[in-house]
């Protein structure tokens, strides 16, 4: 395979739980751009049904265009290739998943100042997208794509909560959806999920860029990283509280107190 419709396969990029990601290039320009298929596991769309997964990738691309944040993935076009619909999206060479390095549970300590740097973009676009009343519910290192510059996309939009388009009788109401490790207790519970949802999914990623290991694996974050004081451990204390309640109100009070943080 060398292209896909009008556009030409540079490298393959990733599998997702439902689709496969190619670097491709227009032959009328040579731009580069990325472009995300319908092909799911064989497993979940035997489960699901192709015509099930066929209206969620749909879905992320109807709820993708009617959002404009320079920290979304904008999507550039959409069209159907020998039966599967694609759409087309700026590259990014690189994810937070990527700069973490290592496995799933041991990961690279990345410095307090680039930390902070990635929590402010996601916070604010997160900020935004709570105010659309859009709750991602997969917030995670492989979902947060990075550019050259050090900017931040959020990406997969697929099985975000948003009334203007419910799941309500395309998905299993038994599925869960979340991340294992990053996941809130709400959403494990398939309770109501909340914009503080997603900030328990920020807290979670915060605490493992600054340690390399999950909070369930123990340890205060100023005891495991110098660079960080004791108003962390109670920052982190809040953005992990098992009741939503009890966390940050919102992203953008999370994010102000983190900046307050770093002075």
């Amino acid at each position: 395979m060398k292209a896909i419709g009008r556009y030409r396969l540079k490298r393959f990029l990733g599998r997702g739980t439902w689709s496969v990601v190619f670097k491709v290039s227009l032959p009328e320009t040579g731009n580069v751009a990325a472009l995300k298929l319908l092909q799911p596991n064989p497993v979940l769309a035997e489960l699901l049904g192709m015509e099930t997964m066929r209206k969620l990738f749909e879905r992320e691309c109807r709820i993708l265009e009617r959002l404009n944040h320079p920290n979304i993935i904008p999507i550039h076009d959409f069209d159907h290739w020998r039966g599967k619909p694609f759409f087309v999206t700026d590259f990014h060479y690189t994810d937070l998943r990527a700069i973490m390095g290592g496995g799933h549970v041991k990961t690279r300590v990345i410095d307090l100042a680039e930390t902070v740097k990635y929590m402010q973009q996601l916070l604010g676009v997160l900020h935004y997208l709570h105010d659309k009343s859009i709750i991602h519910r997969d917030i995670k290192p492989d979902n947060i794509l990075i550019s050259e510059k050090g900017a931040i996309r959020l990406a997969d939009f697929g099985l975000v909560y948003t009334a203007s388009y419910p799941l309500e009788g395309i998905l299993p109401k038994n599925i869960i959806i979340g991340s294992g490790e990053y996941a809130s207790p709400e959403q494990l519970a398939r309770e109501k999920v909340l914009p503080q949802t997603d900030l328990y999914s920020v807290g979670i990623i915060l605490y493992k860029m600054l340690t390399g290991h999950f909070p369930r694996q123990g340890g205060k974050l100023s005891d495991i990283n110098s660079a960080c004081h004791d108003k962390w451990d109670k920052f982190l204390e809040k953005a992990l509280a098992p009741e939503p309640d009890n966390r940050f109100a919102s992203a953008l009070e999370m994010e102000k107190a983190l900046l307050q943080l770093n002075q």
